[in-house]
């Protein structure tokens, strides 16, 4: 079986940004029509009590340019380091332009960054790591990669 290694790069900045609305899943039983039994089952299937949802009218690029504005404050990454963007989405704002294009634009990011969408669900994870670490071992120095689902 083929094995992948990642070897001398690392992830150096990691945020998540969420909806402002807090749901409690207990508050959805009903809308779900789960019972008691099935309803604590889930519970400990997904392992989850809230769910939070975005504003309405927020796109799935506002979050994530707010995560990055996060990282660009809060650590040494610089903005014109940035050799790609890479966004990794079931839920892109639109079909066209590419949301990472359009993230690229609106956080001033250079002309020259690559950025494209990698339109994938469950295994969009792994590919795009595996397209940034491909990136960088090509000479690339700085990949920003989002994934969101």
């Amino acid at each position: 079986m083929s094995q992948i290694r990642f070897e001398n790069i690392a992830i150096t900045a990691m945020v998540t940004t969420v909806g402002n609305n807090v749901i409690t899943l207990e508050n959805e039983k009903d809308r779900f029509g789960f019972d008691d039994e099935s309803f604590s089952r889930l519970q400990r299937t997904i392992g989850l009590d809230t769910r939070y949802i975005a504003d309405i009218g927020v796109c799935t690029s506002d979050l994530c340019v707010q995560s990055a504005e996060n990282i660009f404050a809060n650590t040494s990454i610089a903005k014109e380091e940035i050799e790609a963007l890479l966004f990794v989405t079931q839920s892109p704002d639109y079909k066209a332009p590419s949301t990472a294009i359009v993230m690229q634009d609106r956080l001033g990011l250079s002309k020259s960054c690559a950025a494209f969408d990698i339109n994938l669900g469950c295994s969009g994870f792994i590919y795009g790591l595996f397209t940034a670490y491909s990136y960088i071992k090509s000479g690339m120095k700085k990949v920003q990669y989002r994934d969101w689902e």
